[in-house]
């Protein structure tokens, strides 16, 4: 939610966004009808297959689906990524986890004044090498649960953001903190408090799609469906003659 929160004055602004979260029409929320235009007036079907598309709301005119690493070599300049639950697509368990010519585009996203957002549970489950380069953190606590019929996890209605120099937070590991918190205690650079209700984000994703996954594959090359081994295939690019 806050991730999208923070999301909201660039779709406003007409910023196109690429996202594994499905974001939503926040200021015209209506019943899917299959289909949507976006910011330019080109009509386009909706992302979820499914028979009956009444069941969640028509998506926002600048969201594109993330779904493969390509896109983010073809967004563009001046456009926003949204990586929810990035754990699942880059991992911290593996050095292998985050492809280089992704970290090379990720690190060169200021060039064309483009960012990247991304959520997990604990910091330290992103890629190593995506935290190095991430500018700031913000740890996410939520209060004044309620029950939501016919499931067991209770949604919340009041959050508290407090946002942090990453930088800092890499200089520290678990083991710091525990053996000398008073002098490695690293205080919060902002704090906010939001009332979700009221927010408007509520209505600019739907929190029970799952996020979109980019890939199929784990690190050592293996299917994760199946568990058959899935061989790289010839490139099939043509190089541009001069």
């Amino acid at each position: 939610m806050c991730m999208v929160y923070d999301t909201m004055p660039e779709l406003d602004a007409g910023r196109h966004v690429l996202s594994t979260v499905r974001l939503t029409d926040f200021r015209n929320p209506r019943p899917c009808e299959g289909f949507r235009y976006t910011s330019s007036g080109v009509r386009i079907d909706c992302d979820i297959e499914m028979d009956d598309h009444s069941g969640h709301l028509v998506a926002h005119p600048c969201y594109e689906p993330l779904q493969k690493f390509v896109q983010l070599f073809e967004a563009g300049d001046n456009s926003t990524v949204l990586f929810d639950e990035i754990s699942s697509s880059f991992s911290a368990r593996s050095s292998m986890s985050l492809p280089s010519p992704v970290l090379r585009k990720i690190k060169q996203l200021r060039k064309g004044d483009s960012i990247v957002r991304y959520t997990c549970p604990s910091y330290m489950d992103a890629d190593v090498a995506l935290r190095r380069v991430s500018q700031g953190v913000t740890m996410c606590s939520s209060f004044v649960g309620v029950d939501v019929p016919g499931r067991l996890w209770r949604a919340h209605k009041l959050f508290r953001h407090l946002t942090y120099n990453a930088e800092k937070l890499n200089d520290l590991d678990g083991n710091d903190r525990e053996q000398d918190k008073d002098a490695k205690k690293v205080r919060a650079e902002r704090f906010g408090m939001v009332w979700g209700p009221r927010s408007g984000a509520f209505n600019a994703f739907d929190t029970y799609w799952t996020a979109s996954e980019l890939g199929w594959v784990d690190e050592s090359g293996k299917c994760i469906r199946c568990g058959g081994s899935r061989p790289s295939r010839k490139c099939a690019c043509k190089e541009t003659e001069q």
